[in-house]
């Protein structure tokens, strides 16, 4: 009987991971998820990156090769 507490508390503990590690997850995929002000509507083609930015990108090239 005392091994069902500790059972408890580690499939508590293993639960919130699981909900922390899923959260973390999503907010991943919402990073990578385009939002209106970094659409593609305007700026300058931006071929490292394959988007239209600001032309402002040190490391983008924005002339074809």
């Amino acid at each position: 009987m005392k091994e069902a507490p500790f059972q408890v508390v580690f499939a508590v503990i293993k639960a919130v991971w699981r909900f922390i590690g899923d959260v973390a997850g999503s907010a991943e995929l919402q990073e990578d998820q385009r939002r209106l002000h970094d659409s593609d509507l305007v700026g300058e083609y931006n071929y490292r990156t394959g988007r239209l930015d600001a032309g402002t990108d040190p490391f983008g090239w924005y002339e074809r090769d």
